[in-house]
């Protein structure tokens, strides 16, 4: 059975609070009645919610643990309800986004979302550099590529690998200095802008080698790989990024190892004050990337890869 829904209605309001008073003043009932409530839901569930603490409530250990659900449940429900009853009025999203994000995954999922709230209008800004303060638009979302905001709600889209990629032909024309680590020996295509590259890359898998010369340097991954498929020189880019490419066979991995990225896109908005358009959204969003399992996704194309060109390789005379 599920606990009474005013006491977890009264809950979530002194929780998020810490004060019966002001959860009082929201729900429009009396103190004694917030009381009533919470003293109700401790008895159903068996351990204390607060901690009180000189007139102020604090969570319990239990609590910290039963707030976020119960918080995400109830704010789910209404703004649902607001969705359903307002269904026939335009509303505008507004995301920000990283360039190669939006090509690789956003924009080719945006089609379904327009069938299943087709009353909001997404906008879509897409910067690959932060611009100056004051001339940021209005966001509602934010897909981050780096740390999280600590000002926001930031949530791993998916953990990420650095891994090396080149064309088919150029991997066969420097097979020799590939498969011998050469690779300062080799034409390398830089991104602008990342905390991390082939230094750390190189190392963690124990290369001896330096890095390759930095014959490209570019501002944006997708321009990086769009020159590594055309048969450039060599890059090293995140698992995301590198998915579509590898499965399509434009691009294939220098080798199979890779490297857990630090910075990685992170799902950034105002959880506790989200319209439902924005609830919306992020459920949805989330909700197709369990579905679409990006890192299971990334090992499987990454193996495929390795794999086909391989026996590519061992057909040719």
């Amino acid at each position: 059975m599920l606990p009474p829904l005013k006491s977890l209605v009264a809950f979530e309001a002194c929780a998020r609070h810490q004060s019966i008073s002001k959860a009082a003043n929201e729900l429009h009932v009396t103190q004694a009645a917030v009381s009533q409530h919470i003293k109700s839901l401790e008895q159903y569930l068996g351990f204390a919610l607060f901690n009180r603490e000189q007139r102020r409530l604090r969570l319990s250990a239990q609590g910290q643990k039963y707030y976020p659900t119960v918080h995400q449940s109830l704010l789910a429900i209404r703004n649902q309800t607001q969705a359903l009853t307002h269904n026939t009025e335009p509303q505008q999203l507004t995301i920000k986004v990283n360039t190669s994000f939006a090509f690789c995954w956003l924009a080719p999922m945006l089609e379904d979302f327009y069938h299943q709230h087709p009353y909001i209008n997404v906008r879509l800004h897409t910067d690959d550099w932060p611009q100056l303060e004051g001339s940021q638009p209005m966001l509602d979302v934010e897909i981050v590529n780096g740390p999280a905001n600590s000002e926001g709600c930031g949530e791993l889209v998916c953990k990420e690998y650095w891994v090396a990629v080149c064309s088919p032909s150029f991997r066969d024309k420097h097979a020799a200095l590939i498969d011998g680590g050469q690779f300062e020996q080799l034409p390398g295509i830089y991104v602008r802008g990342y905390s991390e590259g082939w230094p750390e890359w190189l190392s963690m898998n124990g290369f001896s080698c330096t890095a390759p010369n930095r014959q490209y340097e570019v501002g944006s991954t997708m321009m990086g790989l769009e020159l590594a498929a055309k048969g450039a020189g060599v890059m090293l880019c995140r698992s995301l990024n590198a998915i579509p490419l590898l499965a399509k066979g434009e691009v294939v991995a220098v080798s199979d190892k890779v490297m857990s990225a630090t910075d990685c896109h992170y799902l950034t908005y105002n959880r506790h004050q989200a319209p439902p358009k924005v609830t919306l959204f992020t459920q949805w969003f989330k909700q197709k990337l369990l579905e679409k399992r990006p890192e299971e996704m990334f090992f499987r194309v990454l193996n495929a890869s390795q794999t086909q060109h391989s026996e590519i390789r061992l057909n040719q005379p």
